[in-house]
This record gives structure tokens, sequence and C-alpha cells, in this order.
């Protein structure tokens, strides 16, 4: 006799297991780089724990992003010819790049306050660019009326697994932890001789900070920290801009 289908179950059903990860691995095989693992005597030090720094940053299109992309245009078959997102950066990047590896068409709707950098990587990739204004309802207008240029019959449907709902549940609650991850790229950049971007410097400023150190404890000694991107726009590095950025970390909660 069957059992019951549960509410935990449905949400089993939705999650992503060892086997698709396994089997993205064998799909983007060959596309995406094997970035290295790098330590620092520095930061461990500093941590007071051993971290190892996945260095995405010197992934094919500057970050992570292009893993998740490639797999997601290889899923698509042959059929589909064109790709659509929104993005200030790194995802329209690894879109834009993943597209022109496969031999499709991508169509990247992108802020007006969008890093240079990241707007000219995005041309230089083909991908057709859509400018809008930044806020998040001209976004997702500009992309919907992108879509409906390339087949009206699509619908938009958005989700977010049950278990991983975090910016749903933020925006719920309003509440959200603020960290100075611009001191820790600086630091990154100093110590480790390494490019990384603004959002790279948050996992680092995570294992820095006091609050990490009281929850690890002693049960955590070894600690994986994602380099997630190295795509800093140069003409807009932080520390320059605004000296008063150092290179101390701390979190706050508001």
């Amino acid at each position: 006799m069957s059992q019951p289908e549960t509410k935990k179950s449905k949400q089993q059903a939705y999650c992503v297991g060892l086997k698709d990860v396994q089997a993205a691995q064998d799909r983007i095989k060959g596309l995406a780089h094997r970035t290295p693992l790098l330590t620092s005597t520095t930061m461990d030090k500093l941590s007071g724990r051993q971290l190892f720094f996945k260095c995405e940053n010197l992934q094919r299109g500057g970050s992570f992003k292009i893993r998740g992309a490639l797999n997601a245009v290889k899923m698509l078959g042959d059929d589909v010819k064109d790709v659509v997102t929104h993005s200030s950066g790194n995802h329209g990047q690894a879109l834009a790049l993943a597209a022109s590896l496969l031999g499709k068409t991508a169509h990247i709707v992108m802020p007006d306050n969008a890093p240079t950098v990241k707007r000219a990587a995005v041309a230089g990739y083909g991908a057709k660019i859509t400018t809008c204004e930044s806020t998040q309802p001209a976004r997702e207008a500009a992309a919907q009326a992108v879509l409906e240029g390339v087949n009206p019959k699509i619908e938009i449907i958005a989700a977010e697994p049950a278990n991983a709902d975090d910016c749903y549940r933020s925006m719920a609650s309003d509440t959200h932890v603020r960290l100075d991850k611009y001191p820790a790229q600086r630091l990154v950049w100093e110590r480790m001789k390494l490019v990384i971007e603004p959002s790279a410097g948050v996992s680092v400023a995570v294992a820095l900070s006091d609050d990490f150190k009281a929850y690890a404890g002693d049960r955590l000694k070894k600690v994986a920290v994602v380099l997630c991107g190295g795509n800093q726009d140069l003409d807009k590095i932080p520390w320059v801009v605004n000296p008063a950025w150092s290179t101390t970390t701390t979190t706050t909660t508001s």
C-alpha cells in the first residue's frame, strides 16, 4: 500500500540531489574551468582556523555563474535558439558566454547603472543588450518585453524551493544581515594577490567575523570559502572611491 504524499515529500521532489549535481558536472565537462583551491597563512591566523579559497574569480566569465548557465542552456536542447534574462552583471555575462559557446542568441536586460566592465563583457560575448532603469519592476518589465518579442506565447513563472526561499523570507521579514564586504575584498587583494569583486568579499567577511568565530567555535577547523567572482570595475574600486573603507570587517543585524 502506497503512503500518502506529504508536504515534505512534495518539497523533496523539487530539491536538487547529488545525482543532479553529478549529472550537471558531466553536462558541462570541458566547458567550465576547474578552478584552483588556494590557502593563505594570513587568513588562517585572522580566522583562527584553516580556510580554503575556491577561486571561481578565475572561472570563465569571471564568476561561478557560468556553471549554472551552461547547465541550464544545455538542458534546453537544440530547438531553443534564444535565451533571455535580466542581470546587472555576472549572471548576464555567464548566460551570454554560455549561449555563444552553445550556438544560441542571448538577450540580456541590464540596468543603466550596471558596471561598465560587465556591460562590455556581455557585449563582447555577442549578446543583445537592452538597457532599462535600475528598479526591479523596470528590469522585469523589460525582460518580459524582450521575451514577448522572441516568443509571444512565453509565460514567466517565478519560484523558489520551500527550503531555500531566502529572498522571499528576507523581503517578508524586512530583516537582513549587513556585512562590510569592501574591507574583506581589499584584504584578499592585498594579502592573497587575487582580484575579487565586492560580492566575493561577503564570504570572506563571514569567515573573519566575530559572529562566525563564535558560531564555529572549536567545531569547524576547516572552512571552504568560495570567491564567487572577479569582475571588478577598475574605475570604481571601492577603497579608491571611498578611502574610509579600511581592512577591518564587522557584522551587524538590522
